[in-house]
Formats: structure tokens, C-alpha cells, sequence
């Protein structure tokens, strides 16, 4: 009689009933992740993870500083573009986030072949919102009039929307990819992809931005170019690495396998429409404070690019510590010691406030002259240097609402934090956002952007509080 999804085998692994891989196929002889010290285990599957957003990072800094470099309009439609797409990818990548607690499950139960087969889901799914999205964000390319966008800059937004447009597609597919490695224990596959990538989004940007050694001189468009090219080459390399990996024969046959189980498409979707749900919702109170910006004119939307670059700082850290935390609250939410959930969740607290408190200094510290990085107009410069306070300020929300998001999406309880986080999002940070900007009688334009910025210390911190004390309700000693 075939064996349910949830119950872990000793003689054959399965995707589903009815089909089964014989026990002589290879399966992991040891648990992925076998237990060490707390910080030794975040850091060893987090630290690839952290890399990876750094390689983004550098690369997010190194296109806005090449942009802005090379004309203020283009850096302005730049901001005003990423920031509408900024929606779409992080709601992408909060869906694909459904896959890793699964693979991680999967994988603990030394179910490879299974394991596959959510990948192959996942990936269908990933591609269909792919196409969803990209047919709204179609549609609104034919009404960015609604949005106040200063004449000057919109022909110069439009081919590079569309260029956006087209590497979403590719990261889409890409993701699922990276998160079934980041579910089977190596995280490092995805670091070594992005970072090969990102050579050859720099590279281009250096030749189709400036028209260096006989390329066109197409600015901004060039980025776009150089952006497209590099996603290309990021699903190429997860892509042959999966199937030509001698570690994933038995995922490949699942993966490769004719079944659809709408089981595993439930439970990728009762986790990744909550998750996709919680992060979207979070990029969609900046896209709110990008059009409350965009009336403000070009200098603070410029300025309001820098912020959203110049935040990630600290977040590149906080993702790749709350990354590890899923995969190791799964593992100890598959074996049933919730105890040790609950260990490896403080431990990854500590990790966050001290990453939290770096950032802090580094951006304190550097407030008075990190908008010369972008660009070499004074007025940007100084407003950068105002309107940054309250990015400072909200690190420590910042890292707290991250860890505890991931914590709960390892112990697959994500329903609440989708309300929860939508609630604070899109009601209390908006209204507050607006409330700052507009209703305080300020006139300077740089405290203008400043109040605006002011409401996310609030929501976030606030978030925060309230997904920690859910992690607890979860994780308490009666639950195991």
C-alpha cells in the first residue's frame, strides 16, 4: 500500500503514491544538517546565502552609481522604474520562498525524488505568476501617466520598463532553482551563480552605458541590456548544475517525472501565496511612498533611489540569517524539537541585533557623504544626508520582523504573518507616511522626504514585536 507524502521511508522514497524510486537509488546517508553549535549552523548554511546578497547588493550599487554618473535624469527614471518592479520581484521571490521548508522536509526524510518533484511544481507555479504579473505590469506600462511622472523622464523610462520586464521572467525561473539548493543544505550554488552573473552585468554596464570600445551609448537602456544578460546567464548555470550534478540524480528523476500531485501544489501554495503575500505587501508601502516622493519632483526622487540602495546594508544580513533559520526551524519542526526551534531562532536574534547595530554605524557614520557614490550634485547630496536618519532607525525593526518572518515560515505557520503584515503595511505605514509628508506643514523638501521616510521605523519595529510573540505561541513547550 503506498506511504502518504508525510511519512518518511526507509525502503523507498516516493513523490506521491503510485510511484515509487527503488531503495538502491542514492539517498543522502546523513541528515544534511547535522547539529552544531547554534551560531556555527546559521553561519554555515547563512554565510553562502549573505554572500549571494552582497554580490546583488554591490551590483544594485555599482548600476545606480554608473547611472547617476552618467546623467540625473536617467538615475531619476531608474529610481522610478525599480521602484514600481521593486513590487513584482519581491513578491516573486516571497512566492518561491514556499518551496525551501518543503525541500528542507523532504530532504530530512531522505526523500530526493520527492524533493525534485516540488521543484518541478514549484517551478510551474513560479512561471505562471511570472506571466501574471508580467501581463499587469504590461498593462500599466501604457498608463505611467497616472503616476505624475515628470515629462522629461519618461523616454527614457519606457524602453528600460520593458528590458525589466523581460529579466523578470528569467529570475522568476531562476528562483525556484535557488531555493531548492538553499533547501537541500547548499546555499552556496546560488552564491557562485549570482556572483559569476554579476561580473557580466558590470562589465556591460561599463560598455553599453557609456558606449566604451565601439558599443552604443544607450545609458540607461544599456543597464537594462546588461541586466537582461546577466539573468540569463544566472538560470543557465543553476539549470546545468541541477541536472548535470552528480548529488541530484534522484531530484532530476522527480523533477523529470510526468505527475502532477495537486497535493504539492496546495502546500506550495498554502505557503507561498502567505509568504509572497507578506513580502509584496512590505515593497508595496515604498512603492505607496514612491508616488507620495514622485510628487516631490526629480532631486528627492533621486534621493529617494539612494535610500532604498543604501538600506540594504543591513538587509542583505538579516535575509541570509533569517534564510538559514527557515531551513534549520524546519528540520527541527520535521523531527519534532520544537525546543531546539526555538534555540536556533534566539541565536539568530543575537546575529540580526549585532548586524542591526553594525549597519547603524556604518550608515551614521558615512550620512554625510554617501550621496556622492550616486552622483555629484550638491542639493542630492545634503538631502541624502537628512533623509537618511530614519533609515537608520529602522535596522533594528528591520531585523527583528525579517528573523521572526523566516522563523515562522520554517514552522510553515505563515497565515497570520500575511495579515499581520498587510495590516501594517498597507494601512499603518501608508497612512503615517502621508500623515508625516503632507499634514505636518513642512515646506523643505528634504524634510518632506524625511517625514515621509519616518513611518517605516514605526511599522517595522512594530511588526516586528508582533511576529516574535507568534513564533513563541507556536514554538511553546505544549505544541511539541
Amino acid at each position: 500500500m503506498p506511504q502518504t507524502d508525510d511519512r518518511p521511508q526507509t525502503k523507498t522514497t516516493d513523490d506521491r503514491q503510485g510511484h515509487t524510486t527503488p531503495a538502491t537509488e542514492p539517498v543522502p546517508q546523513s541528515h544534511p544538517y547535522p547539529r552544531q553549535a547554534p551560531y556555527r549552523e546559521l553561519l554555515t548554511i547563512g554565510t553562502p546565502i549573505i554572500l549571494g546578497q552582497v554580490g546583488v547588493i554591490l551590483v544594485s550599487f555599482v548600476d545606480n552609481m554608473m547611472v547617476g554618473r552618467y546623467h540625473t535624469d536617467h538615475f531619476a527614471a531608474a529610481s522610478f522604474v525599480n521602484n514600481l518592479f521593486a513590487l513584482v520581484y519581491v513578491l516573486g521571490i516571497g512566492f518561491a520562498y514556499g518551496l525551501t521548508p518543503l525541500v528542507t522536509t523532504a530532504w530530512t526524510q531522505h526523500r530526493p525524488h520527492k524533493a525534485g518533484a516540488l521543484l518541478r511544481h514549484s517551478l510551474a507555479l513560479n512561471l505562471v505568476l511570472a506571466l501574471v504579473s508580467a501581463l499587469v505590469m504590461g498593462l500599466l506600462y501604457f498608463r505611467l501617466d497616472l503616476f505624475n511622472l515628470p515629462p522629461e523622464l519618461a523616454p527614457i523610462a519606457r524602453p528600460y520598463y520593458l528590458l525589466q520586464l523581460l529579466s523578470f521572467l528569467l529570475f522568476m525561473a531562476f528562483n525556484a532553482f535557488k531555493q531548492y539548493f538553499d533547501g537541500i543544505g547548499k546555499t552556496s550554488v546560488g552564491m557562485w551563480a549570482v556572483v559569476g552573473a554579476n561580473g557580466v552585468n558590470v562589465l556591460f554596464n561599463w560598455l553599453l552605458i557609456y558606449g566604451v570600445g565601439g558599443f552604443p551609448e544607450w545609458g540607461l537602456s544599456g543597464a537594462g541590456i546588461a541586466t537582461l544578460l546577466s539573468r540569463v546567464l544566472t538560470f543557465l548555470l543553476v539549470l546545468l548544475y541541477f541536472f548535470y550534478g552528480p548529488d541530484f540524480r534522484a531530484s532530476v528523476r522527480g523533477f523529470c517525472s510526468m505527475y502532477w500531485s495537486p497535493r504539492n501544489l496546495r502546500r506550495l501554495l498554502k505557503i507561498g501565496i502567505p509568504v509572497g503575500t507578506y513580502s509584496g505587501v512590505e515593497t508595496a508601502s515604498f512603492t505607496i511612498a514612491l508616488i507620495f516622493v514622485t510628487q516631490l519632483g526629480k532631486i528627492p526622487l533621486a534621493t529617494h533611489q539612494i535610500l532604498c540602495v543604501v538600506t540594504t546594508i543591513g538587509f542583505f544580513i538579516y535575509y541570509g540569517l533569517g534564510a538559514a533559520t527557515t531551513i534549520l526551524v524546519s528540520k527541527y519542526r520535521t523531527l519534532g524539537q520544537l525546543d531546539e526551534a526555538r534555540r536556533i531562532t534566539s541565536a539568530a536574534l543575537r546575529l540580526c541585533i549585532a548586524a542591526a547595530c553594525l549597519a547603524m554605524s556604518i550608515m551614521y557614520l558615512s550620512k554625510g557623504f554617501v550621496g556622492y557614490l550616486f552622483t555629484d550634485e550638491r542639493a542630492i547630496v545634503e538631502m541624502t544626508s537628512i533623509a537618511l536618519i530614519p533609515v537608520i532607525l529602522y535596522q533594528l525593526g528591520d531585523a527583528i520582523q525579517v528573523l521572526y518572518a523566516n522563523a515562522l515560515r520554517g514552522m510553515e505557520d505563515v497565515t497570520h504573518l500575511a495579515v499581520y503584515a498587510s495590516l501594517t503595511h498597507l494601512v499603518l505605514e501608508p497612512g503615517l507616511a502621508y500623515l508625516f509628508g503632507f499634514h505636518l506643514g513642512i515646506e523643505d523638501l528634504g524634510l518632506q522626504l524625511t517625514a515621509i521616510w519616518s513611518a517605516f521605523p514605526i511599522g517595522l519595529l512594530l511588526l516586528g514585536i508582533i511576529l516574535r510573540r507568534r513564533f513563541l505561541r507556536v514554538t511553546s513547550p505544549h505544541k511539541a
